[in-house]
């Protein structure tokens, strides 16, 4: 990582169907595909965003480092 970012990027390949799907979501909620997906991932990791870990989650084993 770059020194003083505190980011990664994450990239995926998906099959059409799926990105036409997220793409008509994104659009839908007035994001773009980045913003949908992002918004999505970090909903899913269960994270506030500020990136703390919402109360329901915190008993679930996370990952550290990376």
């Amino acid at each position: 990582m770059v020194k003083g970012r505190s980011t990664k990027v994450v990239g995926v390949r998906v099959p059409d169907g799926v990105y036409t799907r997220i793409k008509a979501l994104a659009d839908k909620q007035g994001l773009t595909v980045s913003e949908w997906c992002k918004v999505n991932l970090v909903r899913s990791a269960g994270l506030l965003p500020d990136g703390e870990v919402r109360a329901h989650h915190k008993s679930v084993n996370t990952i550290k480092g990376g």
